[in-house]
C-alpha cells in the first residue's frame, strides 16, 4: 500500500488526532494545574493554602469548560467530553505559560509586573487556540464557534480577577476589556489566515482547504466518512471495470468462490473502497452461506472507489457474476516461474487462466492495470480475452520497493508465456475442493487483520493437493509467506500460494505507524496455528465440484490518477502554507499585543 498518496494523507492527518485516553488526560490535567499554581506562587507569593485552592479551582475550570463545550456541540460526535477536556488542558497550559513568560519579560525588561496584562494576553491565546480548533472541525455557525471559544478564557479571567488581592469590579472590567480587544485583533488575523489557507485547495480542486481538512479530520477522529466521501465523489471520475469470480459448485450447492474485484481497496481507514473485501465476504456468506476467497486484483490507488455507495456497486456486480457464472471444464496443475529472482509468477487454469504475482525479495507495490492486459494477451489459446491476474501482495519489510520498469514487465510477460505454453490443460468433469475460514480471536483491524479473517481453499487436481490462502490484511511481513508454505507442505499440500486482500481498513488506525502488516502486530505463531487449523478443516470439507466462471462489468466512480496527484499536491502545499501563515499570524499578533499593552500602561 505504501505510496505517495497514502503516505501524504496519513502523515498530515493521523498524527494530529491521536489523543490520550480520558484517564491520561485527567492525570495530565492535575499535573499541569499544580505546576501552574507553583508558577503563580513564585510570581505573586501566594500562601500554600491559597495555592492549593487555586489549583483545585483551575481543575474545576477545565472540567466545567469541557462539559460546557461538549454540551454545546452535543450534535457533533467529534467534539466529545474527552476531546473537550484535552483542549481545555492545552488551553489552560497555554494560558499559564503565556502569562508567565509575559510577566517574566515585564519584570526583566520593564522592572514591574502587571498581572492584568499577563492574564489578558494568556487568555487571548487560549481563545485563539479554541477558535482555531472549533473553526477547523465544527460544522456550526460562526456565532457558535466564537461563543464556545470564549467560554474557557472568560471563566479563567473572572476567577483570577476575583482571587487577586486588589480585586474590584473596575479591575475585572479592565481585564475583560483588554481581553476582548486582543481577541478581536486575533479574530481578524485568523480570518485573514483562513482566507489565504483556503485558497490553496480552492484554486486546485474547487474545495476550501479547511473543508478538506475538516472532512478528513472528522473521519479520522469520529469515523464520520460521509464528508470526505462526498468530496472524493465530486472530484472522482467514472471508470469501467470487471469483477471476476470462479465458483466451485458441488451437489449441495456452492462450495466456495474465488473473487477478484479489479479495483483497489483503498484509500484508507473506512473511506471509499477500504473495506471492500469485508463487504464482499459478508455479502457472499449472507447470500450463499459459502466461503469466499477475496483476492487483490491488479490495481493502484487511482482505482480506489470514492465512497461506500461505489463499493456496493462492485458487491452487486460480483453477485451478478456469481449468478451468471457458466461451467468450464478446463483445469491444470499449479506451476511457477521466477522472474529475474525478483518476482514469482504462479499459474493455474481454473476454468480460466489464473496468475498470482508474488515478490521474492523486494517490497511489493501495487501493480498497474496494464499488467493484466499484458498477461491476457499470452493466454488467448487457453481462454480468449479472459484471464485473472492477482496481485498476491505478500511481502512487506525494510527492503527496497520494487521498481516495475519496462525490462521487468517484459520478463514478466516472457515468464507468463513460458508457463502457458508448457502447462498441460486437462478436461475434467469433476475435481475436488474444500473451503474453510476463521477469525483470529481478539485480533482485529488495529493489529492488521480485517473482518474477513483467514480464507482457505484446498484444491485437488490429478491427485495433487494445492492450497490457496487469502488473509484480510495488507501485506505479509518478510519471510511469513515462506513459513506458511512450509507449514502447509508438512500437512500434505503439494504447493501453496499465500495472498492478502490489501484491505486499507487496517491503515491509519495507530499512532506513529501507517499500518501493521499481517504477522507484525501480534504473535505470529497464533496466525500459523490458525492457518494450520483452517487448512485441515478445508481438507476435511473436500468434495467433488464443478467449476463455473463469471465476470460482470460495472462502472463506478474512482479517485482517478490525475485527481490523485492533485490531492497529494494540495495536501502537501496546504500544510506548508498553513505552517508559514499561522506562524506569521502569531508573530504579528504577539508584537501588536505587546505594543498595545505597553501603550495601555
Amino acid at each position: 500500500m505504501s505510496n505517495r498518496y497514502s503516505e501524504d494523507v496519513i502523515k498530515h492527518y493521523r498524527s494530529l488526532f491521536s489523543l490520550p485516553r480520558l484517564k491520561t488526560v485527567m492525570l495530565i490535567a492535575f499535573v499541569i494545574c499544580w505546576f501552574s499554581v507553583l508558577l503563580l506562587k513564585v510570581l505573586v507569593g501566594l500562601e500554600i493554602t491559597a495555592s492549593v485552592i487555586l489549583g483545585l479551582i483551575f481543575i474545576l475550570i477545565m472540567f466545567a469548560t469541557a462539559f460546557l463545550n461538549s454540551w454545546i456541540y452535543a450534535d457533533e460526535k467529534i467534539i466529545d467530553f474527552r476531546r473537550s477536556l484535552f483542549l481545555s488542558l492545552v488551553g489552560v497550559s497555554l494560558f499559564g505559560l503565556a502569562s508567565y513568560i509575559y510577566s517574566l519579560a515585564m519584570k526583566l525588561f520593564l522592572g514591574y509586573l502587571r498581572i492584568d496584562h499577563s492574564v489578558s494576553i494568556g487568555a487571548s491565546l487560549y481563545f485563539a487556540l479554541n477558535l482555531l480548533i472549533f473553526g477547523a472541525i465544527s460544522r456550526g455557525t460562526a456565532l457558535k464557534k466564537v461563543s464556545s471559544a470564549l467560554v474557557g478564557p472568560i471563566i479563567m479571567l473572572i476567577v483570577i480577577a476575583c482571587l487577586m488581592p486588589t480585586y474590584n469590579v473596575w479591575r475585572l472590567f479592565i481585564i475583560i476589556n483588554h481581553f476582548f480587544i486582543l481577541s478581536m485583533f486575533i479574530m481578524v488575523l485568523l480570518a485573514l489566515s483562513f482566507m489565504i489557507i483556503n485558497k490553496q485547495a480552492k484554486d486546485a480542486i474547487g474545495f476550501n482547504t479547511l473543508t478538506l481538512f475538516r472532512a478528513f479530520m472528522r473521519d479520522w477522529i469520529a469515523d464520520e466518512k460521509e464528508e470526505v466521501e462526498k468530496i472524493l465523489s465530486k472530484l472522482g471520475e467514472d471508470y469501467k471495470t470487471k469483477t471476476q469470480v470462479v465458483v466451485f459448485r458441488s451437489d449441495h450447492g456452492i462450495n466456495g468462490i474465488f473473487v477478484v474485484p479489479n479495483v483497489h481497496p483503498g484509500p484508507f481507514k473506512n473511506v471509499g473502497g477500504s473495506l471492500l473485501p469485508t463487504y464482499l465476504n459478508k455479502a457472499i456468506k449472507d447470500r450463499y452461506g459459502a466461503v469466499s476467497l477475496i483476492f487483490h486484483g491488479v490495481s493502484t490507488h487511482s482505482l480506489d472507489p470514492t465512497s461506500y455507495h461505489e463499493s456496493i456497486k462492485v458487491v452487486n456486480a460480483t453477485i451478478d457474476a456469481i449468478e451468471k457464472a457458466k461451467p468450464v471444464k478446463k483445469v491444470s496443475k499449479l506451476v511457477r516461474k521466477s522472474v529475474n529472482d525478483r518476482l514469482l509468477l504462479t499459474y493455474q487454469v481454473l476454468g480460466v487462466p489464473v496468475f498470482f504475482i508474488s515478490s521474492l525479495s523486494e517490497v511489493v507495490e501495487d501493480f498497474p492495470s496494464n499488467v493484466t492486459t499484458l498477461l491476457r494477451d499470452v493466454t488467448t489459446r487457453v481462454k480468449p480475452n479472459t484471464c485473472i491476474v492477482i496481485d498476491a501482495h505478500n511481502r512487506y519489510g525494510a527492503a527496497e520497493v520494487l521498481s516495475l520498469d519496462h525490462y521487468l514487465l517484459t520478463k514478466l510477460t516472457e515468464a507468463a508465456r513460458a508457463l502457458v505454453d508448457n502447462t498441460s490443460i486437462m478436461t475434467l468433469d469433476l475435481l475436488e475442493a474444500g473451503f474453510a475460514s476463521t477469525h483470529l480471536k481478539d485480533i482485529g483491524w488495529t493489529r492488521g487483520i480485517g473482518d474477513a479473517g483467514i480464507m482457505f481453499s484446498a484444491l485437488k487436481v490429478a491427485n495433487e493437493l494445492y492450497g490457496y490462502v487469502s488473509i484480510d490484511g495488507n501485506n505479509l511481513v518478510a519471510g511469513l509467506r515462506e513459513q506458511i508454505i512450509a507449514l502447509l507442505r508438512g500437512l500434505g499440500y503439494t504447493d501453496v500460494e499465500v495472498c492478502t486482500t490489501d484491505t486499507h481498513g487496517v491503515t491509519a488506525l495507530i499512532s506513529g505507524k501507517e499500518y501493521y502488516a499481517v504477522g507484525e502486530g501480534f504473535n505470529r505463531q497464533l496466525l500459523l496455528d490458525s492457518i494450520k487449523e483452517v487448512a485441515k478443516k478445508a481438507m476435511d470439507n473436500m468434495e467433488p465440484v464443478t467449476i463455473h466462471v463469471g465476470e460482470e462489468e460495472v462502472t463506478i466512480k474512482v479517485i482517478g490518477g490525475r485527481m490523485l496527484t492533485k490531492i497529494c499536491d494540495v495536501i502537501s502545499k496546504s500544510v506548508r502554507v498553513s505552517k508559514r501563515v499561522l506562524s506569521l499570524t502569531m508573530t504579528v499578533y504577539l508584537i501588536a499585543a505587546f505594543i498595545y499593552l505597553l501603550v495601555m500602561v
